[in-house]
């Protein structure tokens, strides 16, 4: 889509003294300045967890002359990127995935201080968080054992057997709580997809009105300079 620069009559004449390359250098700077503020403009609309994607927000100079300046790119190198933008449709998680996302509520389940009062798989003593009952020998591991299967949801129990049985290390730090929000996030995954952000179609019009104001002051700051010698 074009954007129109808009200056004011009375410049006109000072514009047209200048050469091509002061125009071009004046262009280049307002486009350079507003990549960068849409850098920072949507990194702050993407979502943090580990950063990855927030962070993974860049600028690139093309170095393709267009008709006026050079071609700058904001992209994101981060591949999960296009899924948080787009949403996705109803899609099987795989193990992996479904290990992500536990581990993704368990991290935000400790950060908010919600671990207050479960059992996590750090307090429950060896053998009792494993599937496998046939090492335990101690009434206290069973009954430690039932208190967590208790507060686990079919879902939840669901998920906490698929986990171990893939991942056998993850045993020990499995957390009931966590792993029932995990397993909702899965089921909802696999019946509704996920819905999309539009980190960058809802800032659009935003960032393109934000280029054009940012071109028209450097051209309009240039046309006010003295003509050239």
């Amino acid at each position: 889509m074009a954007l129109p620069i808009q200056v004011d009559i009375s410049k006109l004449p000072g514009l047209l003294l200048r050469t091509e390359r002061e125009v071009q250098q004046a262009f280049t700077a307002g486009v350079r300045s507003s990549a960068h503020y849409a850098r920072g403009f949507l990194l702050r609309r993407t979502p943090k967890d580990r950063g990855g994607a927030q962070h993974g927000w860049a600028i690139m100079a093309m170095g393709a002359k267009v008709t006026i300046g050079l071609l700058i790119e904001v992209y994101n190198h981060n591949p999960i990127i296009g899924i948080l933008e787009l949403g996705a449709r109803p899609h099987p998680v795989s193990i992996e995935g479904q290990r992500s996302i536990y581990e993704w509520v368990e991290r935000h389940f400790r950060l908010v201080g919600h671990m207050g009062g479960v059992m996590s798989g750090r307090e429950i003593p060896e053998g009792v968080s494993s599937n496998r009952l046939t090492a335990v020998g101690s009434r206290r591991h069973r009954m430690a054992r039932e208190n967590y299967r208790d507060k686990l949801t079919k879902l939840g129990f669901m998920l906490e057997d698929n986990l171990v049985r893939n991942f056998p290390e993850m045993g020990r730090r499995l957390v009931p709580d966590a792993l029932n929000i995990a397993a909702l996030i899965i089921q909802k995954l696999r019946k509704r997809g996920q819905k999309p952000l539009f980190i960058v179609r809802g800032a659009l019009d935003h960032l393109r009105s934000v280029t054009q104001q940012e071109v028209e002051e450097r051209l309009r700051a240039l046309a006010t300079r003295g003509a050239p010698s």
